[in-house]
This record gives C-alpha cells, structure tokens and sequence, in this order.
C-alpha cells in the first residue's frame, strides 16, 4: 500500500496469475510460487485479482490465456518452460497471440553454454533440447534466467502484458524480483520510487502486539508519513515501514532507529539465519558448541552443519532419544530421570552438564520435550518442551509449550533453542516470552503453576 494519488494507480492496475502443470492439479506439488508472488507484489501496494491453474493442455492454456486478457493489465504465467514435451507455453503463449514460433539465437546460445559444451557432442537428442527451450513466440522479449536454464520472456497482446516464468521456485523469485516487478514499476506507476524499511524480530511476539507496542511509543502524527505493515513468519514477524519518497526519508530513518531500538535483543539480521547468526557469534567469540537433542531429533545440529563455517565452532550433536541414551552418552544417573521424568526441566540442564563431560566444548545447548501426537499427561501436555543451555560455569533453562503438529513443533522448537543461544551469547535476557499462538498461551499460563515462564 502506498499514499494519495499513487495509490489510485495501484488501485487501477488488474493483475492475475497464472500456474501451469498437472502436478499442481494432482498434489504432487504444492503451490508455493503463487505465494511468494502474491506476497513480493503486495510489498509494492499491488493485490493479484485471480489466480488460474490450468494442467498441461494446449487448449486449456490458450483458452486461459484469453480469458485473463480480458479484464487484466497484467497476466503472470508460471510454469512451463522446460524442454519435455508438456512444457507447453511457449505454443500457447504464440497461437493467444497469432504470434509465430522461432529460436531465438541468442537463448539458443546461452542455454548450450549454460549446459556446457562438451556434453552436446554427438548428443542430437540434446540438442533438440536445447532447441525446444529457446524456441519462443517471435515477439517475444526475453527475460534472462541469473540461477538456471530455462528463459522467460514478455509479450503483449492488445491491453494486457504477459510476463512468462520457469516453474523452477528460485528461478522465477530470480526473475520477478530482479526484472518483472521493476518492470511493472517503470510502465505503470510514478518515476517517484516508494522506500522501504523492514526490521524482523523474533520471539513469538504477534503481530498485532508489535504494532500495539510501536503505535504506544511512536507519536500518531507519524502514521501520517510513514505506513506500517507486518508479515508474519515462522516464529518471527517482519515489521515494515514505507514513505512514499525521498523527501520523508529522514523521518522512515527515525522510526526505524527507534523501532530497532526498542526490539534490540529480539532483531534478526535480514540476511543472515539464526544458525548463520550463531555461527558468525562463536567465531568472533571464540569456543565451540555442543548439542543434545531429544524431541528435535538432531534438527538444530543439521541446520548448524549446514553452513560453511560450522567446523570452526560445532564440536559434536547428540540425539539421545531415549532415557538409555541419555544414561550411556551423558552420563545422567537413571534415578535421576526416574525421579523428574525426560522431560523436565532438571533433566534438560543435567543434559548440558553431560555433554561438558563427554566434549570439550565451551557452549552446550539441550532439548527435551513431548513432540506428540501422544504422550502428552495434564501437567506435562502436548508440546512442552523444555531447552538449557549454557557454559560450563552458569546453565539457564526454560519451559515453553508449543502447539504444532509434530514436525512443526520441531522446526519451532529449533528456532526457540537456536534463539536462546544467541541472546545468551550476546549477554541480553533470556526472558523473552516465545509464545506462539493464543491457545498455547492462555494453556501455558493455566497449567504453570511455579512461574517458570512469565
């Protein structure tokens, strides 16, 4: 969203999307590209009107074609651009338009180059190939692939502009951020360019609990100038601020500075992930870390090995899952688990204090909790979990209950633990209250009878 006169003109602007491939139709894969796309125009004030799927049908994707025409400015059309026979929009996109097909050289080169030339000797069926990929109406004005094979191309045909994109997802999010949505901007709307803060913050704060804190601190007259926008992510949100010119920068530059003020110890870093944050943490600290996983499964210690760097400052990842396992790898006496159970918070912390035992590592982060669907009592419900971590001097714990179906209380709770680290690391609190919905908070609250978590 945008102001004044300028908001009119996204107003006026009709875009739709357009998804081809049977395996949408099917399920066999999820429609994640729609997505990304509705999301990244609606950063630049500009709402997708309808979306359309259509499988691999000749037919049906002219027919598609020239319906959307009919009531839209602009048409996005995803998929379809590979060299198998059922990429099939290159020929649709020609017979909407009455447009003729031919290989476009300079695709046609790019494409073998991308390959790599010397697997297309003596390979026709390649060849054939590579010809069906640059093969585009004649009309059309190619849009370069930065991460793959496949090209997308524009063209219009009367009132309405086609931008057509390869259904690789990190292809197209190339090719929209990079061409498409630049391209919208430039023909539709004011040379006066919209700018943009985004601050992202972490610790299951909602939404409307940011905006309600922000809107308590920052004077309302603000608002005036600077538009406020949130999108939510996994167990984080994304706080964005917007004037719409040059002109209002130094006030979008105060509200930002306060605004990271306030959340300091909750920002993430745009370009970075949490593991990423941890890892750059421990390097510039200096000491390794240790992991001991229960309900996670090693999760955390994949997403730590993931990054480049890692072996720098990772030492070792353990899963003990079972009680036997945290007995014979961390050392932690049977009657003590039988006395608080798995998942406590004495156990969590006994957890941290074996792997000082069984590593030379300086940090130790443990995991223990009830990932469900059962298992789950009254006073230890579904989804409690508890998370240590600490030094081999001072090891702090929390108990937190996240509602989430099996595999996502996994990614959250790694997200919860991986948090903890980082706030720890830098010396802030480790208070925050993570909680991540509305029933798992007013539940929390009803069965936390010793005020673990505030």
């Amino acid at each position: 969203m945008i102001f004044g006169k300028f908001l009119e003109k996204y107003k006026k602007l009709k875009l739709s999307l357009l998804l081809t491939g049977d395996e949408l139709l099917s399920g066999d894969i999820a429609d994640t590209n729609s997505d990304f796309m509705a999301k990244e125009l609606a950063d630049i004030g500009i709402e997708v009107q309808k979306k359309l799927i259509v499988g691999d049908n000749l037919s049906l994707l002219v027919e598609a074609l020239t319906y959307l025409s009919s009531d839209n400015d602009v048409v996005i059309v995803n998929g379809g651009l590979g060299a198998t026979e059922d990429d099939l929009s290159a020929e649709a996109s020609a017979m909407f338009c009455g447009d003729s097909l031919k290989i476009h050289p300079d695709v046609f080169q790019s494409v073998k180059q991308k390959y790599g030339l010397g697997v297309l000797v003596d390979n026709p069926e390649f060849i054939q190939q590579i010809e069906k990929q640059s093969t585009l109406p004649e009309s059309a004005e190619v849009i370069e692939n930065g991460v793959g094979i496949a090209f997308g191309y524009k063209v219009k045909q009367k009132n309405t502009v086609f931008y057509f994109t390869p259904g690789v997802p990190r292809e197209m999010r190339k090719m929209l951020t990079d061409y498409i949505l630049p391209d919208i901007q430039k023909t539709y709307f004011s040379q006066e360019k919209k700018i943009t803060a985004k601050i992202h913050v972490i610790g299951g704060i909602g939404e409307s609990r940011i905006q309600q804190i922000i809107k308590d601190f920052i004077p309302a007259d603000i608002w005036k100038v600077v538009k406020l926008g949130f999108r939510a992510g996994m167990a984080s949100v994304e706080i964005k601020l917007s004037v719409k010119s040059e002109k209002d920068l130094a006030v979008l530059e105060e509200v930002e500075k306060n605004i990271r003020g306030y959340f300091s110890e909750s920002l993430l870093l745009a370009s970075k992930s949490l593991p990423r944050m941890i890892i750059d943490i421990l390097q510039k600290r200096g000491g390794k870390l240790a992991l001991a996983e229960s309900c996670t499964g090693g999760l955390v210690a994949s997403q730590i090995t993931s990054i480049s760097g890692a072996s720098a400052v990772f030492e070792a990842g353990l899963v003990t899952y079972a009680n036997e396992s945290k007995v014979n790898q961390l050392k932690i006496p049977e009657q003590f688990i039988e006395t608080y159970g798995a998942v406590s918070q004495e156990v969590a912390v006994k957890m941290v204090e074996g792997l000082f035992l069984v590593t030379q590592a300086d940090f130790g982060v443990a995991i223990t909790g009830i990932a469900g669907p059962t298992g789950g009592t009254e006073e230890k419900p579904v989804g409690t979990v508890f998370v240590a971590w600490g030094d081999r001097d001072r090891i702090e714990t929390r108990k937190f209950l996240i509602k989430r179906e099996r595999t996502e209380f996994q990614r959250y709770v790694a997200i919860v633990a991986l948090d903890a680290l980082r706030k720890y690391l830098l010396n802030f609190t480790s208070e925050t209250s993570y909680y991540f919905d509305e029933i798992s908070k007013h539940r929390f609250q009803a069965i936390d009878k010793k005020g673990i978590l505030t």
